[in-house]
């Protein structure tokens, strides 16, 4: 390299603390400019979000793509307690269409086979098969057990010395309330509440039936871990005196055959 041009860029050359300087300006003016765009981005989104119920454009974009998915979330707390007891209504009611279109059926096998069940047999599965239907579902016991049972008790309930507690027994299915308090009945019958509607001869029966599935379920698990051969009629001889258990575990087979090969 030529001396003129060394001196041309000794002079050219500048200071360090110059580049320093010059970096740390553009750094802060920058940063400003991100502080400005943030505050601006933060404060469209709170006008956004105060126009729009609080949620952010993404959040409603998600909502109007998946409206099932976000139909709780977008409810204030009393909307939304109500909006639950809608839906588990009509969950309840779809159970109970359920049930109507199975007791089309079991009306049918009632009334095709009169050498087994009377008129009055009819009458009586036609008002109560959907109260023991839910409580068997609830309890795994067929329901036409909880028929026999109901039966044998209280004349389907239409007894009225079942009901007046002369003899320490009470309701439909006969429950020792000594043994077998309210608040047993209480749990049995939680989750059932909307049988309270259907056509029964005595407003505690859907509770009392559902008591006697709880307690046939209930002793039968017990007979099972105790390794009983038959545990469920070890829980018929758990809720009645050995003849009427016997009498009850013979027909609920009988009956087994009929309705489960309708």
């Amino acid at each position: 390299m030529k001396e003129s041009e060394r001196n041309i860029h000794k002079r050219e050359k500048l200071p360090k603390e110059f580049y320093i300087s010059g970096a740390v300006s553009v750094t802060v003016t920058i940063g400003a400019l991100v502080g400005l765009l943030i505050h601006s981005t933060k404060a469209a989104e709170r006008e956004y979000l105060n126009e729009n119920s609080g949620f952010s454009p993404r959040v409603e974009k998600l909502i109007e793509d998946n409206p099932d998915r976000f139909h709780w979330q977008i409810l204030d707390k009393p909307d939304q307690i109500q909006a639950e007891h809608e839906n588990e209504f009509k969950t309840r009611n779809r159970l109970l269409e359920k049930s109507q279109l199975e007791q089309f059926k079991v009306m049918e096998t009632v009334e095709n086979n009169p050498q087994v069940f009377s008129e009055q047999d009819a009458v009586d599965v036609e008002m109560y098969y959907p109260i023991y239907k839910a409580a068997g579902v609830k309890f795994n016991v067929d329901w036409y057990l909880l028929w026999i049972m109901h039966q044998e008790e209280s004349t389907v309930s239409r007894d009225p010395n079942a009901f007046n507690g002369s003899d320490g027994y009470v309701g439909a299915m006969q429950r020792d309330p000594y043994f077998y308090p309210e608040e047993i009945v209480d749990g049995a019958s939680e989750g059932l509440e909307h049988l309270t509607k259907l056509p029964q001869r005595h407003a505690t029966d859907w509770r009392e039936i559902a008591f006697a599935g709880w307690k046939i379920n209930r002793d039968r698990q017990n007979a099972q871990n105790r390794g009983a051969n038959e545990p469920l009629l070890s829980a018929l001889f758990a809720y009645s005196a050995q003849g009427p258990a016997l009498s009850r575990w013979d027909k609920f087979n009988y009956f087994s055959n009929i309705f489960n090969e309708s």
